[in-house]
This record gives structure tokens, sequence and C-alpha cells, in this order.
């Protein structure tokens, strides 16, 4: 089996998103990394050195490319992104740290992150040359039916409207951290300044237009969020 790898930046969706590629293919998935927590709740080849034998292999940087024939990248708002990805550090996998941690996080790493997100997209553009299909993580949640038989073509697996549909049905796994939406809002305003939220802005703008150059793709990676929070700005 031909190695996909699945890049992100880190809280951008990618063990939920392996969850449902395992439902719906019935194979496992892998990682560069060696997540024990992981490996015994639902992803037993987490640690599989012959990633050969998986349909994917997760990673967060581009200089495992040379192992994979193609890629799938895997984007989400920087908004939500770079705030998962501080309560990840914080809290584990579905855990919810404090407003004071995260803004403590935020200011601590906001710079370095936020140059991570963008250099992730335009690393992956310059330095792969085989195929690669964008996968937006908000379009996964509001379109999963549709977004879920995209992969499927481009895993090229015969996958049928069963399978797809009993993905869409076992869709959460033990990996999804829930939030409600009010809390999740009060939180990204909380933690992000009015000039961090315009930077993530000129982030996510910038995102797009090297997408739309290198692959023809329109992608919009602000969505709802973006609306909410930048209203009056």
């Amino acid at each position: 089996m031909p190695i996909t790898g699945l890049v992100s930046f880190p809280g951008s969706g990618n063990t939920w998103t392996r969850h449902l590629i395992q439902q719906m293919t019935g194979f496992g998935t892998s990682s560069v990394y060696c997540d024990q927590n992981l490996r015994v709740n639902g992803f037993p080849y987490e640690c599989q050195h012959d990633k050969t034998k998986t349909v994917v292999v997760k990673t967060h940087y581009t200089r495992q490319f040379e192992m994979f024939s193609k890629i799938i990248l895997l984007l989400r708002n920087p908004y939500d992104a770079l705030l998962s990805f501080s309560n990840f550090i914080k809290a584990g996998h579905t855990g919810h740290s404090s407003e004071k941690v995260l803004i403590e996080e935020i200011n601590r790493t906001f710079d370095r992150r936020l140059r991570w997100y963008v250099d992730l997209t335009r690393n992956t553009i310059k330095k792969f040359k085989g195929p690669v299909h964008v996968l937006q993580y908000e379009k996964l949640q509001t379109n999963m039916s549709r977004e879920l038989k995209k992969l499927a073509s481009f895993f090229d697996l015969n996958i049928s409207d069963r399978d797809i549909e009993c993905t869409v049905q076992l869709q959460e796994g033990n990996f999804h951290r829930l939030t409600k939406e009010k809390k999740h809002l009060e939180l990204l305003r909380a933690v992000f300044s009015k000039e961090k939220l315009l930077r993530l802005q000129a982030a996510a703008r910038y995102s797009e237009k090297m997408i739309k150059n290198a692959y023809n793709i329109n992608v919009y990676l602000g969505g709802q969020t973006e609306k909410i929070l930048l209203q009056g700005f």
C-alpha cells in the first residue's frame, strides 16, 4: 500500500480525521510519533514501524515527506487550531485548560506557532511534488459524507455508501474534544487580543492564496469563527 502522509498543524483535527479514515476504510493509521495513549485507545498502529501496513501516516512537519507517495493536507482555521493546540499541550487530547493557563500559553508561543501554521502550507507546496489532497476540517464537519467520498477516491479505494454512512454515524471516537459553542467563542475572545486576531486573519488569507495558486482550490480558513470574532473590527 502506498504511504500517504496526513499533514497538519497540531490542533487541526488530525486524530479525529484518522479515526474517520479508520472507520471508513477498515485499515489502521499510523504516525511518525508514538503516543501510547492513542495506541491503547483505538489507534493500534500508532507506534507501528512498518508504516506500509497503514493507510495514512500522521505528521506535523515536512521533514518526513520523502517517505510519502502522496499527501493529505489537513487545514483548519488558525483561530481554533492555535487554541486547540494550546489546550492539548496543557490538558491532553480531550481536556480543557483554564482561561488563565491558555492566555499564558498563547502569549508565550503565539509568534512561533503562527509562523509554523503558515510555513507548513508553504513548505508542503514547495517541497512535495506528488499528489496532494486538500482537506478542510470545517468542510469535514459540515459535509462529512461528501468529504469522505473524496478521500476514498484519493486513496483509490472502493468504499461503499454504507461504509461511509456508518462512519458518519460513528464519527466521534475517543479523542474529539467537545466544547459548547458559546463557551468556545468566549474563550477565543479571551485568549486572543485584537492584534492577535488580525494577525490570525492575515495568516488565513495568505494561506488561502497559497492554496489557490498552487492547487487551484478555493478554501476559506475563517468560517463562522472568524465572522463572529471579527464583527465590528
